[in-house]
């Protein structure tokens, strides 16, 4: 139960579905300080912005969900949510992967010495 449930909950199709209500309604009302943008800035997120759009929209198997969020996304300038959601679907994906697979633990605070139940 507990592999079905993560397996659907992280499934990349309604992980970025929930990404897309997130950057709808969520995201707008973060608070976000103002700051001067400087060169080193903005070529650190050009470095960041390429690896996310090569590795998840590119390499990935499910690229085809991310670019139908990120797609409008890049389209009204919001690249800060494209690279966050990149980033953090990315990572989540290949964690409940690994985790499925039995080479990561589901759960950080399991005790990693003890024999998990038949079938878990």
């Amino acid at each position: 139960m507990c592999r079905r449930c993560i397996s659907e909950t992280y499934d990349p199709p309604r992980l970025l579905e929930r990404f897309a209500y997130q950057t709808e309604v969520t995201f707008p009302n973060r608070w976000s300080p103002l700051r001067d943008v400087r060169v080193p800035d903005v070529m650190l997120g050009l470095n960041i912005l390429t690896r996310v759009l090569w590795t998840v929209g590119y390499l990935s198997d499910y690229r085809q969900a991310f670019w139908q969020l990120a797609g409008p996304l890049m389209r009204a300038g919001c690249i800060e949510e494209v690279i966050h959601i990149g980033l953090v679907s990315h990572h989540l994906i290949q964690f409940t992967r690994e985790a499925l697979q039995g080479s990561e633990e589901a759960c950080f605070y399991s005790d990693p010495n003890r024999a998990s139940p038949a079938g878990v």
